[in-house]
C-alpha cells in the first residue's frame, strides 16, 4: 500500500489543518489524476496545456489547498465534490485569463461552479 493510500481524504484534510505539511503532499498525490483530468477537460487548447502545464498544476494545487481551508463537512457535500468544484472553477478562470491576455477571441469551455458549498 502506498503512503498516500493509507489515509482517506478526510483524515488528510484534518492533518493538514493541524499543520502537517506532509499530509498536503499526500493529498496532492491522491488528487493528481483528478487534477490532470480537470486540466485536460477544461483547457481546450493542447498548446496552452503544453506551454502552461506547470502554471496549471500550481493553480490547481492552490485551489486544492483553498478547498481544504474552506471545506465544511456539515454543509452536506463531500470533500471530493467540493475540491473538484474549487479546482474546476480556478483552472477555468486561469484558462480564460490566459486566452484573454493572449488576445484570443475564442472562450475556453469551463464550468463556473461556486467553490462555496452552500
Amino acid at each position: 500500500m502506498r503512503e498516500s493510500e493509507r489515509y482517506n481524504e478526510y483524515e488528510l484534510v484534518y492533518m493538514i489543518l493541524q499543520g502537517d505539511e506532509h499530509s498536503l503532499q499526500l493529498l496532492l498525490h491522491q488528487y493528481q489524476p483528478k487534477i490532470n483530468a480537470i486540466i485536460k477537460q477544461n483547457c481546450t487548447y493542447q498548446v496552452m496545456i503544453r506551454h502552461h502545464e506547470g502554471d496549471l498544476h500550481q493553480v490547481a494545487a492552490a485551489a486544492l489547498m483553498r478547498a481544504v481551508l474552506e471545506y465544511r463537512e456539515e454543509k452536506g457535500i463531500s470533500f471530493s465534490t467540493f475540491s473538484g468544484r474549487c479546482t474546476l472553477q480556478t483552472v477555468g478562470r486561469f484558462c480564460i485569463f490566459r486566452f484573454e491576455s493572449a488576445g484570443k477571441s475564442r472562450t475556453v469551455d469551463c464550468c463556473h461552479l461556486s467553490c462555496q458549498s452552500g
